[in-house]
């Protein structure tokens, strides 16, 4: 918590006190709280692409989740006020690294009680408990300044304290002809959004 942003830290605060709880689920445990998590995976989607135009969160099928949820080391985070979701977030655990993979919030519940804030913070903490040493919040835009479109994302994963890391990427092409494929699928993102809505 020291080394939170004050605000962040009492936005944490704020959501102990409205009652918020987190529930975490394993392996096939998790399964029943697919639906959810996929529901507000989608909304969390269509908003940041009301934000943000080329933004993306890649919206996978059931079968690729229940596949990492039942088949590696993995945790369904919840974060749960009166009965309602507010929050999901799903951990990947790896040697002495807990990755944040991908998560959602219902937008009204999560403004009035900060449960997104309290479940990133629950989830580090229950990383140290399980005995690792790094929490990798995933990526962000290489010094954005403030007009960036998702300069957002860069302020709420830095308002947590941690050490921004330049990490070099790349792919390795198993089949040229699907690799171009997915490439020219992912430039006209815009496109195939707009044809599936009018479908």
């Amino acid at each position: 918590m020291k080394q939170m942003d004050s605000k962040q830290r009492n936005i944490v605060r704020k959501a102990q006190k409205a009652g918020v709880t987190i529930e975490q689920y394993t392996a096939t445990e998790a399964l029943a709280h697919l639906r959810e998590f996929q529901q507000l995976r989608s909304e969390t989607q269509q908003r940041a692409i009301d934000h943000n135009r080329q933004a993306s969160m890649l919206l996978k099928s059931d079968k690729f989740f229940a596949d990492i949820l039942t088949n590696y080391d993995s945790t369904l985070y919840l974060a749960v006020v009166n009965q309602q979701t507010a929050a999901v977030a799903l951990m990947l655990h790896s040697g002495k690294t807990t990755y944040y993979y991908s998560g959602g919030s219902n937008h009204e519940l999560n403004r009035q009680t900060g449960a997104s804030a309290y479940l990133i913070h629950y989830a580090m903490c229950d990383a140290a408990a399980r005995g690792q040493h790094w929490f990798d919040m995933g990526g962000v835009p290489v010094n954005p300044e403030a007009t960036h479109p998702a300069y957002g994302v860069y302020k709420f994963k830095q308002s947590y304290g941690g050490e921004y890391m330049e990490a070099r990427n790349g792919s390795f092409v198993i089949n040229k002809l699907k690799y171009t494929f997915l490439n020219q699928i992912k430039k006209h993102r815009r496109l195939l959004r707009l044809m599936s809505k009018t479908i």
